[in-house]
């Protein structure tokens, strides 16, 4: 761990990952012990829920299942780390199809454009090749490339 070089005056507004209101959310339905990592995943992507009903991968071609959040099911699995976004393989995951959260942008953004996301489940800006459309919008104020931003779904869209 390194040497802390310099101190915010303020907390930040939140990290990837983070529920970004208390508005209703609502989380996809697995099987009975549903839904684990297939393998090791990443939060605050999205993630895609396998045939199998249990399985939760963050790699797929088509629309993702939902978002997978920072609820702290992690662990840190570096010898003296201090952080990770790393959910190890068939640890519990809950995948919310709809919601509000909190992610970094990979371009600039306008708030009602569609969220993309790449094959690994990470943001994508939309132009990127391969990116993929999930069912999620851009919910805050136009931003540039890396800010916070938050992401919302409504039920059944």
């Amino acid at each position: 761990m390194s040497f802390q070089t310099h101190m915010n005056i303020d907390p930040p507004q939140a990290w990837p990952g983070d529920f970004a209101s208390a508005n209703p959310r609502y989380t996809t339905i697995g099987g009975e012990g549903a839904c684990r990592a297939g393998a090791a995943l990443t939060a605050a992507t999205f993630g895609w829920l396998q045939s199998d009903g249990v399985t939760v991968l963050n790699s797929g071609t088509t629309t993702p299942d939902g978002f997978i959040r920072r609820g702290g099911q992690g662990n840190i699995p570096n010898y003296l780390g201090n952080s990770s976004m790393s959910i190890p393989k068939g640890f519990m995951v809950t995948v919310f199809p709809s919601g509000d959260f909190w992610v970094k942008s990979a371009g600039a953004t306008t708030r009602g454009a569609s969220v993309y996301c790449d094959g690994t489940g990470a943001i994508a800006d939309s132009a990127a090749t391969g990116a993929i459309k999930t069912n999620f919008i851009y919910a805050t104020a136009a931003t540039a490339a890396g800010e916070m931003v938050v992401i919302t779904a409504k039920p059944g869209v």
